[in-house]
This record gives structure tokens, sequence and C-alpha cells, in this order.
């Protein structure tokens, strides 16, 4: 199955665009703690490992897509710490285009992640001043001289009303991972984010979400989303597109740490869009690079241990 219809094809295929993807979303500096085990409650367990680096869904996605020689743009906002400085010197060395990367006078945001031996991890954020983001900081002319815009989930009611009007307002294909957002947002505003959206990319926890205010996955269909991509772990992935599912198996590899495996899975599924693949081998592709991001620690590319 080719990429949907002609509209689509269009879009990916414009060669007037300056960039193949925008990514619009948080901008983290992660922390990653690991431990042989989560501690029960009141007890202390030590930790084994400390690694820092650049994080946030979008940022991870962003960065796995330029290991594909894409030309790629990022908006958000950092702090004037040092934190917010290293994350600029990281997108500089991928060409990242960072000019629309705004200061705010507030910390730059931080993930702070607890990984057990078998490798998952449980996540604890801070938005920090990419939770600042208003739609005044968003160049329209920027963000709509692309081919697809990746948004993903931003924290803060500011936020979350800019992420409503970037939907409505922008002209590229719209790529959304809601991820947070799945259970933090009243029904009326989660739908009126994913009916702008072209490709949804679900977990199966925020699939199991979403199908607590919808009847069924084809509502969604309905309300002119184009291709919902659900990750499953280490079953791979469930495409639905056309009235057709596809499952794809995921790769069997050694798993070191999953933090940002969703991420990197949706750049390869893009890059595979962006290259004019079939289906299949759009999800092929995400499967891939979430099994390279998966075997090494931290969740975005280009800072490999």
């Amino acid at each position: 199955m080719k990429i949907l219809d002609k509209e689509f094809e269009e879009k990916l295929g414009n060669s007037d665009k300056e960039f193949d993807l925008i990514g619009i979303g948080g901008l983290n500096w992660d922390r990653l703690l690991f431990v042989d085990r989560l501690a029960n409650k009141g007890e202390e367990i030590g930790i084994k490992r400390i690694w820092e680096g650049v994080g946030g869904s979008a940022a991870n996605t962003t960065t796995w897509l330029s290991k594909f020689n894409r030309k790629i743009g990022y908006v958000s906002c950092r702090g004037n710490d040092k934190e917010g400085n290293l994350i600029v010197k990281k997108f500089k060395s991928l060409n990242i285009d960072n000019s629309n990367i705004r200061v705010k006078d507030e910390r730059t945001g931080s993930a702070f992640g607890i990984i057990d031996k078998k490798g998952e991890r449980t996540l604890y954020s801070y938005g920090g001043a990419s939770s600042k983001l208003n739609f005044q900081d968003i160049a329209l002319d920027y963000i709509n001289d692309s081919k697809i815009i990746h948004l993903t989930s931003l924290l803060g009611e500011k936020s979350v009303e800019t992420m409503k009007k970037i939907s409505s307002r922008s002209e590229p294909i719209l790529s959304l991972s809601p991820g947070l957002l799945c259970q933090e947002l009243e029904e009326k505003s989660l739908l009126s984010l994913i009916e702008n959206s072209d490709i949804l990319f679900l977990n199966e926890l925020e699939l199991e979400e979403l199908l607590k205010n919808i009847s069924n996955i084809r509502e969604l269909f309905e309300k002119g989303v184009k291709i919902i991509v659900v990750t499953l772990g280490s079953e791979g992935c469930q495409i639905y597109c056309k009235g057709t599912s596809i499952e794809i198996p995921a790769l069997d590899v050694d798993v070191k740490d999953t933090t940002g495996a969703g991420d990197a899975f949706a750049a390869g599924f893009l890059e595979g869009m962006l290259s004019n693949k079939k289906i299949t081998e759009c999800g092929k592709l995400g499967n891939k690079t979430a099994a390279e991001c998966i075997q090494a620690i931290g969740g975005s590319y280009g800072q490999r241990p």
C-alpha cells in the first residue's frame, strides 16, 4: 500500500519546501538513573549509573531523523542556562536548525528516568521553559515551510492552547504524538487536537486512554486522521489506514534502555513516508530505528555511549 492519497504525495514531494520536517514539543535535559530494581515505598536503592543528555519526545524524534540526512528544524523554548546551551550545541552538531528555539526566563525542562536492569523505565517530567511556549513564539512562515510538522505533548495549559492553534493553522502534513495528553486532557480538547492531525502515533496505554472517550478506532478516521500507528513494545507495531490493519513484528535485540523507543520509531516511520515507501516498509523502518535506540542508553540519537 503506497502513501495514502494525492494530497500526501504532493506535500511530501514538494521540493519548494525548506525543511523535510519541523519538530515542535518539549525540550529537556534528561537524567537517567540506573538501578537493579525499583524501590518499594520507604525503601532506599543504590544507583548503579547516571546518564545525561538531550530529551523531549519531538526532540528525540528529530535527532533520530537527522541520521537520514534530512533538513530539520525545531520549535520550542529553553532556559538561559547550562542545559539549554548543551542542547543547542547538540542540535548544531546534528545540523538541526535551532533558530526558532526561544529563550525564556525559566529553567530548561528536565526529565528524570529510573531504569531497572530489564531496561524498563519510569519517567518524571518537568516542563520548565518549554511549557512557556505560546502562539506568539511561533513563526507560521517557518513551520509552514516544511513537508511535515511533528507535534508532541507540551506541559502546561498555555502550551496546550498553543498546540491547538498550531494544529488548526498549519499547512504541512501534521504528525501528532500526544503522549501524556491522552491522560491529562479532557475529551473535547484532546479530540480537537486529533481531528486536525494526519498521522497519529500512540502506544498501547495511550490508545487505551483514548478509547475511553470514543466508541472505536474508526471514529478517529471519521474525524480526519489518515494513519494511526500503535507501538506495541516487544511485539512491534500495528498500523491502521484505509480500513486496513497491518501488524509488523519487532526485531529481536538485546534491550539496554527503552527510553525514547517510540520517538525513534516515529523518526523511522516518517523517514519512510518522506522516501515515499509503502506503509508496511514505513513500519519496518520504524521498528528498525526503535531497535537501534533500545540497544544503547538514552532516547536521542548522536550521543550514544
